[in-house]
This record gives structure tokens, C-alpha cells and sequence, in this order.
């Protein structure tokens, strides 16, 4: 209805309470004025008629400016992590496993914890971008730290530890 060419003019509806054109007052029913067609710009006519031609454009624009803007925020999630590994030995040089690696950020708190494999290798994977203090411990040994290690952006950190026969620590 309100696309409908009557007499050289077009209707638009205007909302719920229009202006009545010419009245300077407000209606309190919905109405629709009627604007000459050539006060409308040609955009605005293909909106009102409707166009073949514009409406994939818009779909278009939308699909890409969603592209656009997700593809960059994903591979911007994958290149802010980077990982820290190493092996944990005695002083034989033999693998000491299940030592519990701590990778601890020094500017938020936040705590990450890895267990050593059966050849001592262990990993910390997907941990932000920052500053780690790194400590090793296993019953029987003293437990060595690592302070300030600098972890970029999509970089391996390998830290390799020794640790020493101590006293063991008992809970």
C-alpha cells in the first residue's frame, strides 16, 4: 500500500504518529503523508518501490562487512597465545617424571600447571602473551624457579630445569 505510485506522488509511512503534511500538528492515528515522487532522492525511490538490483548489493555488503570483521578477530585470538616447554632431569641427567611444572603470570595471577611425561618432557600450551615465573617441583627434590620469562606472541619458550636431591616435602 504504501509503495503505490498515485498521481505523480508517493506515500511513506511515517511511524505510528505521523505528521500530517502542511498541519504543523501531530495526528493520533497512524497515517501516511504523501511527498511528491520527485522530492524523493533515486535511493530513497528504490527503497520505497523496491529494487532487484539493490537488494543483493545489501546482502552483499552485509555478508562481506561480517567477513571483514570476524576474520581478522579469529586469527587475532590464534597469534596471542605461545607455549612453554622443556624436559625435567636429576643431576644423572635422568627424566624425573610427574614433576608438576607452574607457569604462574606475573602481571594478572593467574596460574597454569603441567605434569612431566615419563621422560620429564612437559608443555604449557595457550598461555597469553606476557611475563611467567616458572617453578618445578617434585617429592625429594628441591624446587627450582625461573623468574621473568618473556612469552610473545606465537612463540615456544623451552626451559629446561635440573633438579637436585633435597628434603622431601611432606603434607
Amino acid at each position: 500500500m504504501s509503495q503505490n505510485l498515485i498521481s505523480g506522488f508517493e506515500r511513506c509511512r511515517l511511524g505510528e504518529f505521523g505528521w500530517l503534511p502542511g498541519s504543523g500538528a501531530r495526528s493520533a492515528e497512524p497515517r501516511l503523508a504523501v511527498l511528491p515522487a520527485e522530492r524523493l532522492s533515486s535511493v530513497a525511490q528504490h527503497f520505497v518501490r523496491g529494487s532487484r538490483f539493490l537488494r543483493p548489493l545489501v546482502v552483499a555488503f552485509a555478508i562481506l562487512s561480517f567477513l571483514a570483521f570476524v576474520t581478522p578477530t579469529a586469527h587475532a585470538q590464534a597469534q596471542t597465545a605461545g607455549k612453554i616447554t622443556g624436559q625435567v632431569v636429576d643431576s644423572s641427567k635422568a627424566a624425573i617424571p610427574n614433576a608438576a611444572v607452574t607457569a604462574t603470570d606475573i602481571a594478572t595471577g593467574a596460574v597454569r600447571t603441567a605434569q612431566t611425561d615419563d621422560q620429564g618432557h612437559y608443555a604449557l600450551t595457550n598461555l597469553p602473551v606476557g611475563t611467567y615465573s616458572i617453578a618445578v617441583a617434585h617429592e625429594g627434590f628441591q624446587q627450582l624457579k625461573q623468574m621473568r620469562v618473556m612469552l610473545n606472541v606465537a612463540t615456544t619458550v623451552t626451559l629446561n630445569f635440573m633438579l637436585t636431591i633435597g628434603s622431601v616435602n611432606r603434607r
